[in-house]
């Protein structure tokens, strides 16, 4: 039965969390308040504010999840699990006592029912030591996303300075970790600098080896930002950095050995976010905290990234704004958009690379006194429209096409989907344990949220879907990730709908679930067809169908699904951080200003999967054999943009399809910072469309298929062995 929660003396609804005050434990406790390579094999590696009074009309629940009041205004609703300042937690939002027990304890529980969402009110809280964020969880604050303003959820680190990896603030777990944080190292001191270890950090072991972020975070004062690998040669897959900004006084970055793509959006490192916090956080004066940073830190250390994508990057002050080392395994390639840096000694500082190509940048800028760019690698830095202040030059190879405009060229980095009314349903699907059919009574409870808005939400579990369900508008079907989320091999966690509808239709038919009116849309899940694997191989419909302005899909994975996403004539739709496999056509897109963003196909995202019941599946050394050459290699395409007018899709990446992108009688098209390998067919296919694409890397198939009364301009292409793919 639907859960619409109802306070025990009264009998009253819980119904409209927007107007009625929840309080997460007792009335009257003094917690903030609540209211409810490029090889083949690479890519398929494993893996204080007080509580006001609480009016006669506001009743209590001990339940969760809830969503909680927060003090600044957020980009999503929240949905959290567990709050670390409840009873049983007590995490102290005075930053007197050592709360990391406490948090540590909140996000520990959380794993054990699954995964989920730990929510940190906002406050100080000392803590003494790293935390480990379980895969599948997330740690979240309430984030101020302006600079004016103050903080809301503030961890102050007052653990030993040493430089173990292993002592990082926060230790990162695969589909997991930190959103919504400010991390301030009181005993720092800008006369007598102190080595930390990394504030975030991922091992790449386990179940730490895919896709853990770091999003809307500020660092007021670190010494080493963010941390992957370093301290043994692991890998690890699809790191995700998103809004993060923060002064650093050693290095803001140092990641190696990563197997499959990641995407670094939104972020900077710079003097000012010490210098402007105030006397409450020992601010020192920019150029006093400059002279430092210009001696001693490096912005980026990059090694053996495969295909990372970065987009809108500032780094300033440095001695180095970014390094390309020696890696663990193989060598960096990736592509750099929209990258900044000023006032450095040394801006970009290209030491190791893959001499077979190299790395592209476009629309950036490279201010250095003593280099603006050096390139000392066998291979090439190949720059289009790329300014520079200082010298460029080195052994290795570096082209420039400054006569190229991309100015016209515009890309919405902060770009977010409409946010439903603060009001939450909850589904009881713990009878049900992915066994009995929940369709009926998941659209029993999304026709209900259609009367309010807001979200239906299924916490961590297994369900089946043997029935297609439709969102109304303004509602948002959430599952238990607050980042994006995959399955992590041996370990099945997270919201995981299991379905076998449809099989033997096609794209005609009616989607599994249909975002049925304007802001709808799903977030935080996975939807397997668990009865399709590869060797089964069935056609389906799509798996998700939008049918309005405003639609979306964000922090999801869909597999073995013949089609995955169908936003097409749906006007501002956003496609985000989607892992997929799909065997014809992953998502289809059309209707004006919409965008992907950070999207990935890959066969390895349906053979990690650990689910029950299954029919056809693979084992990931059966991968080529039995999906990428028979099946997705032959007949997938990845995106399909389709009667589109201003789409975007930027930092997204395909593995084993026949093509890339298919864009048809589209117009104003802009596809950047985007990557293919192991092709069976054409990168790229034009149909009477226009548009640009910038930083476009491939390690084989057809550059260019079907061209047909388009106007396609293409810049910084670059092929494994043909690094000097001319734009056109």
């Amino acid at each position: 039965m639907r859960n619409r929660r109802k306070n025990k003396k009264h009998g009253i609804p819980a119904l409209l969390i927007s107007a009625v005050m929840i309080l997460c434990g007792c009335a009257g406790e003094k917690n903030p308040d609540t209211t409810s390579g490029t090889s083949k094999g690479d890519d398929i590696m494993s893996t204080e504010k007080s509580t006001p009074a609480v009016p006669d009309t506001t009743y209590v629940y001990e339940n969760l999840p809830v969503i909680p009041e927060t003090v600044f205004p957020q980009r999503e609703i929240i949905v959290a699990d567990a709050v670390a300042t409840n009873p049983g937690y007590g995490a102290d939002p005075t930053g007197e006592k050592n709360s990391r027990r406490a948090i540590q304890k909140a996000l520990d529980d959380v794993s054990e029912a699954g995964g989920g969402t730990v929510y940190l009110p906002a406050g100080k809280y000392m803590v003494d030591g790293s935390i480990k964020i379980p895969p599948f969880v997330t740690l979240r604050g309430d984030y101020n996303y302006s600079e004016d303003g103050g903080y809301g959820t503030v961890i102050l680190d007052r653990q030993k300075s040493t430089t173990d990896c292993g002592q990082s603030l926060f230790i990162l777990g695969g589909s997991g970790g930190v959103r919504g944080i400010t991390v301030y190292y009181p005993e720092q001191d800008i006369d007598n600098v102190k080595p930390y270890p990394f504030t975030f950090y991922t091992t790449g072991q386990g179940t730490s080896y895919m896709l853990s972020t770091v999003q809307d975070c500020t660092v007021i004062n670190g010494y080493a930002g963010i941390g992957a690998c370093v301290a043994t040669a692991n890998p690890h897959e699809q790191f995700t950095v998103e809004n993060l900004r923060g002064t650093f006084l050693c290095r803001g970055a140092e990641v190696y050995n990563q197997a499959d793509v990641g995407t670094w959006k939104n972020l900077t490192v710079s003097p000012k976010y010490w210098a402007q916090a105030g006397a409450e956080y020992g601010a020192p004066s920019y150029e006093r905290i400059a002279a430092y940073t210009r001696e001693n830190c490096t912005g980026l250390i990059l090694g053996d990234l495969e295909w990372t994508e970065f987009a809108n990057i500032d780094i300033s002050d440095c001695e180095t704004g970014v390094r390309i080392v020696k890696g663990q395994r193989i060598e960096f390639a990736g592509s750099l958009f929209d990258f900044r840096v000023t006032g450095c000694r040394k801006a970009l500082s290209v030491e190791s690379i893959d001499s077979r190509w190299g790395m592209v940048i476009a629309r950036s800028s490279f201010e250095g006194s003593e280099w603006a760019i050096r390139n000392n690698s066998g291979g090439i830095v190949k720059m289009t429209a790329v300014d520079t202040v200082g010298k460029v030059g080195g052994t290795g190879e570096i082209s420039v096409d400054n006569d190229a405009d991309l100015t016209g060229i515009t890309t919405d980095y902060e770009r977010v989907y409409p946010v439903p009314q603060k009001n939450l349903y909850v589904l009881d699907g713990k009878e049900e344990k992915g066994i009995k059919d929940i369709s009926g009574k998941l659209q029993q409870l999304l026709d209900e949220a259609g009367g309010t808005g807001g979200i239906v939400y299924l916490p961590a579990g297994f369900y089946l879907l043997k029935k297609p369900v439709s969102v109304p508008a303004g509602v948002e079907l959430r599952g238990s990730s607050s980042l994006p989320t995959r399955s992590q091999g041996g370990l099945e966690r997270g919201t995981v709908i299991l379905t076998d509808y449809g099989m033997d239709t096609g794209p005609e038919d009616a989607a599994l679930v249909t975002l049925g009116g304007d802001g709808s849309g799903i977030n935080g899940l996975k939807i397997a067809f668990f009865k399709n694997g590869p060797t089964v191989c069935k056609s389906t419909p799509y798996a998700v169908r939008g049918n309005g302005k405003g639609v979306y899909a964000v922090n999801c994975s869909i597999v073995a699904s013949a089609y995955g996403i169908d936003f097409s004539g749906c006007d501002g739709h956003l496609i985000k951080k989607i892992t997929i496999c799909c065997y014809k056509n992953s998502i289809l897109a059309g209707g004006k200003n919409g965008m992907i963003e950070g999207c990935l196909q890959n066969g390895t995202a349906i053979v990690r999967h650990k689910l029950p019941r299954t029919a056809g599946w693979v084992t990931e050394g059966e991968v080529f054999d039995k999906l990428f050459n028979p099946v997705t290699r032959k007949d997938c395409t990845f995106i399909t943009v389709r009667n589109a007018d201003g789409e975007s899709i930027l930092n997204t990446f395909c593995y084993g399809c026949a093509g890339f992108a298919v864009c048809e009688d589209s117009t104003d098209v802009l596809i950047c910072n985007i990557g293919a390998d192991n092709l069976g067919g054409d990168f790229l296919a034009f149909r009477s469309s226009d548009g640009t694409g910038v930083n476009l890397m491939r390690w084989n198939g057809n550059p260019v298929g079907d061209n047909v009364s388009s106007d396609f301009r293409l810049y910084n292409r670059i092929t494994i062995n043909d690094k000097h793919e001319p734009n056109q």
